[in-house]
């Protein structure tokens, strides 16, 4: 509601702030392109889903938490990673943002290599290699498959040849004992069985 003609003591009246207030929120959330029903965090982490790395950047320079994680501990980078969003992943951990991000249970460190390597994401698998740090590239998930297992299994041979120069352990096996060389053999996948 809008009430006119009362001074606020900052020089306008309160119909005025509203109003103004009011049209820079409509602004702010159709340039942003995120609910903004939202928190900032929360927002950051739809934003970064959808590759919007204006938005992204904008929404942390206001104050949104890079390292801010929903229930299920999903965190902007991970779902920017998961989406094969390079530019945004590198402006995530520019900014702060963990790579090595941990739920309580300690499942999701390292989600955000997995989900790129696993999805095929060359790109985004690289930068978080490179830019990221490789301390995470031999984090295993909940089945013990490293992103190594999983880009051999998915024939993504650029992945799993930058894991491997990176450091990636081959010998590791997940918890059904299969290892990366019996993972791309079993998955028929040629190309990573002759790395």
């Amino acid at each position: 509601e809008i009430v006119s003609g009362k001074k606020n003591g900052k020089g306008g009246t309160i119909a005025t702030i509203k109003t103004q207030n009011t049209a820079i929120r409509a602004l702010l959330c159709s340039r942003l392109m995120v609910g903004c029903s939202q928190s900032p965090s929360s927002s950051l982490i739809r934003a970064a889903a959808r590759g919007n790395t204006a938005a992204v950047q904008r929404l942390i320079k206001a104050g949104a938490d890079g390292n801010y994680a929903t229930k299920d501990g999903t965190t902007a980078l991970m779902a920017a990673a998961d989406k094969g969003h390079t530019d945004t992943a590198l402006a995530l951990i520019k900014a702060g943002a963990n790579p090595n991000h941990a739920d309580e249970d300690g499942y999701k460190a390292g989600a955000e290599l997995i989900r790129a390597a696993y999805r095929g994401h060359t790109n985004t698998a690289l930068a978080l290699i490179i830019k990221a740090g490789a301390n995470n590239i031999n984090h295993a998930d909940k089945y013990s498959d490293t992103a190594l297992i999983l880009a051999t299994k998915e024939g993504h041979t650029d992945i799993a040849l930058a894991l491997i120069k990176a450091g990636a352990n081959l010998n590791h096996a997940n918890k059904y004992g299969t290892s990366p060389l019996y993972t791309s053999a079993a998955a028929e996948e040629k190309d990573s069985v002759e790395l």
